[in-house]
């Protein structure tokens, strides 16, 4: 990475950092609401007049209620997984960007590992 960025690539580099920021707030508020379930209560009558002359309905009256409520439940793990790559994906931007990285890499992105040393337990005998 160069050391020093045109205007272009700080704009860049800046919003990005906003981006992620945001994205790390609405994560830590997220984290908060994984355990939390919305629960739909819906009732509904209906009421009908009939007419025992005519044998037919006169009147008919549909009344529905909803009652919404939010309780807690299990931990819905498909959204902490959502959760979990989202912030593996904010590391990897920030890695890109910083050039800040553990492991040894080369200019061609491939991680370079050092050698494994065998014991004698691990060797195969001919």
């Amino acid at each position: 990475m160069k050391s020093e960025l045109t205007s272009d690539e700080q704009q860049r580099h800046e919003r990005i950092l906003t981006i992620a920021d945001s994205m790390l707030d609405m994560i830590e508020k997220s984290i908060s609401e994984l355990t939390r379930c919305v629960l739909k209560i819906k009732e509904r009558t209906k009421t009908v007049e009939y007419d025992y002359d005519t044998k037919k309905p006169v009147n008919e009256v549909v009344e529905e209620k909803e009652n919404v409520e939010i309780i807690d439940g299990m931990i819905d793990k498909a959204a902490l997984k959502q959760l979990v790559s989202t912030l593996k994906d904010i590391k990897d931007i920030h890695t890109s960007m910083t050039g800040d990285d553990d492991r040894d890499t080369d200019e061609n992105g491939i991680v370079l590992l050092s050698d494994v040393e065998e014991t004698e337990d691990e060797q195969f005998e001919e």
